[in-house]
């Protein structure tokens, strides 16, 4: 193997590619010019976005297909509470959620895998390091394709030898 390959093949193992599907409100943060045509946003290529007209239409049924089909984690972005367009469609979701997150607990899904996420129209660099961070504790808990990781394997260090 190459020292380009090897250096390439560490990097991979450092940071996973892992998908992300996200469904944001449409009233809550702005993301016009920070989507590719196809749905991703610009600055997390690996984040899928589908814009909806509110949080509180969403079902947990769409996120839990998400992730049996190939999502490593799922997130809703709605208005910031008390301030929904639609009354109180972000209060409606958050009690889906965790809801939906009890039932994958039972299932053995690590229910860290879906958030809410709750931002204003004109907080954009919120939104986006909640995401960056929401990619990172995914790294620690799952490898691409949606299985978890043990808790062995996040225990140990990659120099020991099991």
């Amino acid at each position: 193997m190459s020292e380009l390959e090897h250096s390439s093949s560490l990097q991979s193992q450092e940071k996973p590619t892992l998908k992300v599907v996200g469904f944001v409100c449409d009233w809550s943060v702005d993301l016009k010019g920070a989507l590719t045509e196809d749905g991703r946003l610009r600055e997390v290529p690996n984040v899928y976005v589908m814009m909806i007209p509110c949080s509180g239409f969403i079902r947990p049924s769409w996120l839990e297909f998400a992730l049996k089909n190939g999502a490593d984690g799922v997130f809703v972005c709605g208005c910031p509470y008390g301030d929904c367009l639609n009354r109180e469609g972000n209060f409606l979701i958050r009690n889906r959620i965790q809801q939906m997150r009890r039932r994958l607990q039972r299932q053995r899904i690590d229910p860290e895998r879906v958030t809410m996420l709750a931002y204003g129209l004109h907080d954009r660099e919120g939104f986006l390091l909640a995401i960056k961070a929401f990619l990172e504790d995914l790294r620690r808990r799952v490898v691409p394709g949606g299985q978890a990781v043990t808790r062995a394997a996040q225990q140990s260090s990659p120099n020991e030898i099991s």
